[in-house]
């Protein structure tokens, strides 16, 4: 609730007349009193402005203005011998009644979220369905691996002691082939031990022929001094045939040339 209210004017008027002399015949003076006239105007406007605003549950808006004015006027008219006073009120009343309602559109606003939830509703449920139906896909692949896996092992429960068999050969063949090769790495050891004395002896042998060339070298040296030995023995036979021709023994007495 708004009130409004304007301040109050008041207007005076004050109209004085003066005495006026008039000269008659210019022997007599009249003296004519004026007379006084005071006017007081008193005019009061008081303004009411009621606004209302009423809102129910269907949201519909109603404002109500109502607009109350109140003029008052007053007249004072006083002369020496009469004063008349009027007083004239008007009082003007305006109501102003604006209602808006909007029921309608909002009641379509509704409509129109009711059937968009519902179309979410079902795309939802389609969804939901289609996941659904994924879902069961998915179990029937599953059924059928489960099948597939237990078939295969009841194959392989079948096959298992041919299976066992064929594991049993295939140790004994992988023992059978270590044994063969512990024998194959001995034969090789020994072959390896005969290499090594074949070349112990190759080396002896060769110690042996470096020896016997040694010795050999040896000899032709001694042969070799005995040669020269020899030969300066013949030598010196030759000289001392050449200079002597008698040799005493007992005396120890070379009888050469050269005593001639």
């Amino acid at each position: 609730m708004e009130q409004q209210q304007q301040p109050e004017h008041t207007t005076a008027t004050t109209t004085t007349f003066s005495t006026t002399s008039l000269t008659i015949f210019a022997t007599s003076t009249i003296t004519t009193p004026t007379p006084t006239t005071t006017t007081t105007t008193t005019t009061t406007t008081t303004t009411t402005k009621t606004t209302t605003y009423t809102t129910t549950t269907t949201t519909s808006t109603t404002t109500t203005t109502t607009i109350t004015t109140t003029t008052t006027t007053t007249t004072t008219t006083t002369n020496t011998n009469t004063t008349t006073t009027t007083t004239t009120t008007a009082t003007a009343t305006a109501t102003t009644t604006s209602s808006s309602t909007t029921t309608i559109l909002l009641l379509l606003l509704l409509l129109l979220l009711l059937l968009l939830l519902l179309l979410l509703l079902v795309l939802l449920l389609l969804l939901l369905l289609l996941l659904l139906l994924l879902l069961l896909l998915l179990l029937l692949l599953l059924l059928l691996l489960l099948q597939l896996l237990l078939q295969q092992l009841l194959l392989l429960l079948l096959l298992l002691p041919l299976l066992l068999l064929l594991l049993l050969l295939l140790l004994l063949l992988l023992l059978l082939l270590l044994l063969l090769l512990l024998l194959l790495r001995l034969l090789l050891l020994l072959l390896l031990l005969l290499l090594l004395l074949l070349l112990l002896l190759l080396l002896l042998l060769l110690l042996l022929l470096l020896l016997l060339l040694l010795l050999l070298l040896l000899l032709r040296l001694l042969l070799l001094l005995l040669l020269l030995l020899l030969l300066l023995l013949l030598l010196l036979l030759l000289l001392f045939q050449y200079y002597c021709y008698y040799f005493d023994n007992n005396n120890k007495i070379c009888y050469c040339y050269y005593y001639y």
